[in-house]
């Protein structure tokens, strides 16, 4: 794999697409997208940590499977849309949720670890996504 070739992209794909990509260092690639950000729209099923420690951890799934992901509590970043985004929103189990974060192969296994997240509250919304993936 030439380094120097590769483009990385931020990719919308199914978790157990996340999941069964394939690893070059801390790279990842699934069908022909070298990857290592990820945009997911899936919903909470459990919340474990609390707001003083180092990360908060979210389970999400989307249908297809699951993933942890990890939110450093009270931090702001640029969201992709050029908007500041405060990622430190009460989050409750069953709220479905966009997710942008870096994939990595951590413990054993895949997570997110989240640069922003939102609540996704159109279901129009989470149908564009799916539309999206699908295509």
């Amino acid at each position: 794999m030439d380094k120097k070739q590769i483009q990385l992209q931020v990719v919308k794909k199914p978790i157990i697409e996340l999941l069964s990509a394939e690893q070059h260092g801390k790279i990842f690639l699934h069908k022909g997208k070298y990857f290592v950000e990820v945009y997911v729209c899936a919903t909470i099923t459990e919340i474990s940590g609390k707001t003083d420690v180092a990360y908060k951890k979210y389970l999400i799934e989307d249908g297809t499977s699951c993933i942890d992901c990890y939110l450093e509590p009270r931090q702001t970043k640029l969201a992709p849309s050029g908007t500041q985004s405060t990622i430190n929103e009460n989050f409750q189990l069953g709220d479905t949720v966009f997710i942008w974060g870096k994939l990595r192969s951590h413990d054993n296994g895949r997570k997110i670890f989240v640069k922003e997240i939102k609540k996704c509250y159109k279901l129009a919304d989470r149908t564009k996504y799916w539309k999206e993936i699908l295509e």
